[in-house]
This record gives structure tokens, sequence and C-alpha cells, in this order.
């Protein structure tokens, strides 16, 4: 249990800033529990910065297998990295580039695929979800509003979860 003055602002608590606590909203970790990814796995983590679902997916993963982080902007890429290194996770790959290629480079590679499209991604949402392997799931975004060949270049295994 930590206690915080309440003056003071938990992202300030020493906690916090040497990686034994992560701060997140509740809904970055609904979207992991449900790509549900399992120890030994390999998983695509794209628009990853700044790398609290990381985090999350690495603790189920119990810190094995392999997370390939993917973020294209710069500056974020970098916070994601130290996030991460502070927190211990040690079975993450950083890739600082435009994630719509990896299905392409790499196709069917991963066991599972996240896309945590920010609210300034053009994207739409659906009722329904549509996961590669066919099961629906409410929630879950499908495609790119001005790019509807993104679903298949970001689907490159057989559980995919778009959401934001």
């Amino acid at each position: 249990v930590f206690q915080v003055p309440v003056d003071v602002p938990i992202t300030q608590h020493p906690a916090a800033s040497d990686g034994r606590i992560y701060i997140q909203n509740p809904s970055s970790y609904f979207a992991v529990a449900t790509l549900a990814p399992m120890p030994d796995e390999e998983v695509l983590d794209l628009a990853a910065a700044p790398g609290g679902k990381t985090l999350a997916m690495a603790v189920r993963m119990q810190n094995t297998g392999r997370i390939a982080a993917v973020e294209p902007i710069r500056g974020r890429f970098h916070r994601m990295q130290a996030n991460l290194q502070r927190c211990g996770v040690n079975n993450v790959q950083y890739y600082q580039r435009d994630g719509r290629t990896v299905g392409r480079v790499v196709p069917e590679r991963f066991d599972r695929v996240l896309l945590d499209a920010g609210a300034n991604t053009k994207v739409h949402r659906n009722v329904g979800v549509k996961r590669t392997d066919g099961v629906d799931e409410s929630g879950i975004l499908q495609a790119c509003d001005h790019n509807p060949s993104m679903k298949k270049e970001v689907f490159c295994s057989k559980h995919s979860l778009f959401t934001y």
C-alpha cells in the first residue's frame, strides 16, 4: 500500500519514479485483458507509447516471450523505452517505425496484435469486433477511415485487437 499526501501528485511518489507502480487508465488494462496475451507468446504492440499497455502485457506474460513495441514518433518512442526499462520489463524489443508495414514484412509471425489507435487517429468504431480468428466481440475497431488496406497491413496474427 502506498500513502501519498493529498498535496503531492501520485506521479511524484518514489514508487512511481522508480518503477514499482505505473499509473494508467483502466481502459488501457481492459484492452490488454481482452487481448489476453499468454506467457511465451510473440505479441505485436502497434502505437505502443507511452508503454502502459506494453507493461500490462509483459506482466500477463510473466516477462517471458517477446513483445515487439512499435512507435513511429521519436519523442514518444524514447519515453516508452524509458518507462518500460524503469519498470523492469525485459521481454520487449523496440522499433521506431510505421507499424502499418509490419504485416507485410513478417506475416503470421505474431500470436497476437494490439493496436490502440489514439483519439486523434482517423478510425471508426463498428458495433461488433472482427478478429482474424472469426470471433466477434464488441467495442473493437476494424479499419482506418482513410486507408481501408490498413486492416490487411496490420492483421498479421490470428488474434488482433483494434481499440481506442
